[in-house]
């Protein structure tokens, strides 16, 4: 369980050799896998307790056409072991740490049709917060969202969403991108539940910002 959690981090932050170990076992399994138009099941020799480090490592350290292969390997296994998504969900965390943002616009729709059943939750929330640590992340879920505010606002993440997006929010220039983004999404906004998500998350993030003023002199 220990390595199932930290080695993500791990391989994000670069702690000893783990990214360098993690793209390693990454370029044999897309080697291994190379031949598969189905799913990963009989070629992947990658445990799946640091699949998701591996994934990581490969994608944060390797080259565009490792993201490209694992994106489609993403759509084969989704699409052929829809109801077995622990492995999808691994490699949708995997892709969620590029530091391209052209890829991160790839990323976020398939997060929001991920179908969120309540087993599994727990593995997808750490996919819109794998996106948020890199420090550019909030900022493209951002640009995203305004300019995808139906797909995003209807989709049944739209909570987990907003909470990824705004969690790193601790400044006023923050707070009033926010404002001015919810008076756009409240004139597109379908239901009351959909305006509450937008105020609530305003609110949290006026709240941050005023914690930030009163401790940030003391840290």
């Amino acid at each position: 369980m220990a390595r199932y959690l930290m080695l993500p981090y791990a391989v994000r932050y670069e702690v000893g050799t783990s990214a360098e170990e993690g793209l390693k076992l990454f370029n044999q399994f897309l080697v291994d896998c190379s031949n598969t138009t189905t799913v990963i099941d009989d070629c992947s020799h990658v445990h799946p307790d640091i699949r998701i480090a591996v994934y990581c490592s490969g994608i944060r350290h390797g080259p565009q056409e490792s993201f490209d292969r694992l994106l489609a390997l993403y759509d084969l296994q989704e699409k052929n072991a829809y109801y077995f998504y622990h492995e999808y969900y691994a490699m949708l965390q995997g892709l969620s740490c590029s530091p391209r943002r052209e890829d991160i616009m790839k990323v976020i729709p398939r997060s929001l049709k991920v179908f969120r059943m309540p087993p599994s939750k727990k593995y997808f929330v750490p996919t819109l917060f794998f996106i948020v640590a890199f420090p550019s992340g909030s900022q493209w879920m951002a640009e995203y969202l305004e300019a995808n505010a139906n797909e995003v606002m209807s989709s049944v993440n739209f909570d987990e969403y907003l909470d990824a997006m705004t969690s790193a929010w601790y400044s006023e220039r923050r707070l009033d991108q926010y404002k001015r983004l919810q008076a756009t999404l409240i004139n597109v906004a379908t239901d009351d539940d959909q305006k509450q998500l937008l105020e609530k998350y305003y609110n949290r993030t006026s709240t941050q910002v005023d914690w930030w003023k009163r401790h940030f002199p003391d840290i």
